[in-house]
């Protein structure tokens, strides 16, 4: 069994798509669900040989081990912990904890971890930081996406408003909130709400087509809207 997660969903994606897709080169089979609605019936039936020739599909899962817990979950989990070895991904669109994954010792694990180049970047947004441009460029060039740069800009940038607002309601631990508070301070409330609707604007014109430009281009335009606060 093969257990992929992380905040780094974009290549954890990758990673899922091409094992199917390697699968199903093979001539096997893929039986995808969703980890609220698989039955305990179906999964023992899937794990059980198809064909004299003991063939099973690939089995992947999705969100077993995230989101709102259940009995049902809990029995899915139980039987998969009695077949390790067989051909199984869960698959988590985000970082499970160590505690959770620790009952599945047997089975491979793959954490796809946001950079530490793209954090550190996020952290020095400021309309003070005189190297945005050339940090934005450094990400680019080590192979982050100018998309996934553009999703975890926004995310940044709705929690440092938050920050500004509501800081209770960031669920974070608080040593992340106490550096959104003090990078907050550094940005004015009317230059952070102008920098969220710019990106509001940038997302609705990618994907209504309304602009020629690349994704590169467009950020390297909100970085100049960072550094100068109006």
């Amino acid at each position: 069994m093969l257990i992929i997660h992380g905040e780094d969903t974009k290549s954890s994606y990758n990673r899922l798509n091409l094992l199917l897709d390697t699968k199903k080169g093979q001539g096997g089979t893929v039986a995808s669900h969703q980890g609220s609605e698989l039955s305990l019936a179906l999964l023992k039936q899937q794990l059980s040989p198809q064909n004299i020739f003991g063939d099973r599909p690939l089995i992947v899962i999705h969100s077993l081990l995230s989101g709102l817990k259940s009995k049902q979950k809990d029995l899915l989990k139980k039987a998969l912990l009695e077949n390790q070895s067989h051909e199984i991904i869960l698959y988590e669109q985000k970082e499970i904890p160590p505690g959770t994954l620790k009952q599945f010792s047997s089975s491979k694990i793959e954490n796809f971890k946001i950079s530490s180049t793209l954090f550190k970047f996020l952290d020095s947004l400021s309309p003070e930081s005189p190297n945005l441009h050339r940090s934005l460029s450094l990400l680019i060039k080590e192979g982050s996406e100018p998309e996934f740069i553009f999703a975890m800009l926004t995310r940044q940038i709705r929690l440092l408003i938050k920050a500004k607002t509501s800081p209770n309601t960031i669920k974070l631990p608080p040593f992340i909130k106490k550096n959104l508070s003090n990078q907050a301070g550094k940005f004015s409330l009317s230059h952070l709400l102008k920098l969220h609707h710019l990106l509001y604007k940038i997302d609705k014109q990618i994907k209504l087509g309304q602009t020629t430009l690349e994704t590169e281009l467009l950020l390297t335009g909100f970085i100049s809207a960072i550094n100068t606060p109006s």
